[in-house]
């Protein structure tokens, strides 16, 4: 875990900094429009979770974008070694 924070920690700001601001701009809109108590919490608690499942989803295609390129350097390398391999296989001859 403390790795994946250390990894992600710019992604992780980033969505909890747009939740929070998201939630404080409709909480004060919504107290200044209703004057509801109640309203502001039900506003708040969709806002988390709304926020969380968005949150979710771009890190899940962040950490797929940087496995994918992982992959992708790890076949190059492989195959510079295979090619490696073959031309001293055809110097030694």
């Amino acid at each position: 875990m403390k790795e994946f924070i250390k990894k992600y920690y710019k992604d992780l700001l980033l969505v909890i900094g747009y939740t929070g601001v998201a939630m404080a701009v409709y909480i004060v809109w919504f107290e200044s429009m209703w004057h509801l108590w109640y309203v502001d919490l039900i506003t708040a608690i969709l806002i988390l979770g709304l926020g969380a499942l968005i949150g979710y989803f771009y890190l899940k295609s962040i950490i797929n974008k940087d496995s994918k390129e992982n992959v992708k350097e790890e076949s190059q390398e492989e195959i510079n070694k295979e090619a490696e391999e073959v031309i001293e296989v055809k110097d030694g001859e």
